[in-house]
């Protein structure tokens, strides 16, 4: 009985961040109830609310950079061409992020798992923070856009196909095999078997290559 109360507990707590301190791994002293946290935040003390988004919520991240901002705080308004076209193409709850990135929370579920770029991020079944701090004129649910997750994982996440491995030895073996030893033993090699070739005028300053 106390163990599912204290499982129902856990199950209503959330982690708040404050501002300018990285995040710490998740101890129950740092944890309150979800109501708790949304007072904190009203202070205005802390970054967001640390959330766990499990399957099937997908949470886009498009992070700013100092070079590349996003969001315009004198405008208050987005001014990332990248992030214009994601709040066109993914309609589902929007915000910024605690340094003025982009986040989407929708649903679906990734074909390639979880992945990050230096244009792109996407993460489900991932510890998060979320701000409440809206974008003016996104939805305020969150919706299911399975079509434009795929779309965003085929251009930012492709499939890299896997490699084939080629034995390029051949008969002289290749590097650190038995048959791999250096260039003057190939040239030994080429001399005692074909005398006048090749091998009688070529330096051996190259860097090892496989024997016959």
């Amino acid at each position: 009985m106390e163990e599912g109360a204290r499982q129902a507990r856990q199950d209503t707590q959330t982690a708040i961040y404050p501002k300018r301190l990285s995040r710490k791994h998740l101890q129950a002293s740092t944890m309150g109830k979800s109501c708790y946290a949304l007072e904190a935040l009203a202070t205005g003390n802390f970054a967001g609310i640390g959330l766990m988004l499990p399957a099937p919520y997908v949470l886009i991240d498009k992070d700013a950079r100092e070079a590349a901002p996003i969001y315009d705080p004198h405008t208050r308004k987005i001014i990332s061409p990248l992030a214009l076209r994601l709040l066109e193409q993914v309609p589902s709850y929007a915000e910024l992020s605690p340094n003025n990135g982009l986040h989407i929370l929708t649903e679906g579920t990734s074909l390639r798992g979880n992945f990050k770029t230096e244009q792109l991020e996407m993460y489900t079944n991932w510890f998060s923070t979320v701000t409440t701090r809206h974008i003016p004129g996104t939805p305020l649910d969150v919706t299911n856009q399975q079509a434009a997750i795929e779309a965003l994982e085929n251009e930012f996440h492709l499939q890299v196909p896997e490699p084939v491995h080629q034995n390029t030895g051949g008969l002289c073996g290749a590097p650190g095999s038995r048959g791999y030893r250096r260039k003057r033993q190939v040239i030994r090699c080429y001399k005692n078997s074909c005398p006048g070739t090749w091998a009688d005028t070529v330096t051996i300053r190259t860097a090892q290559i496989g024997y016959c």
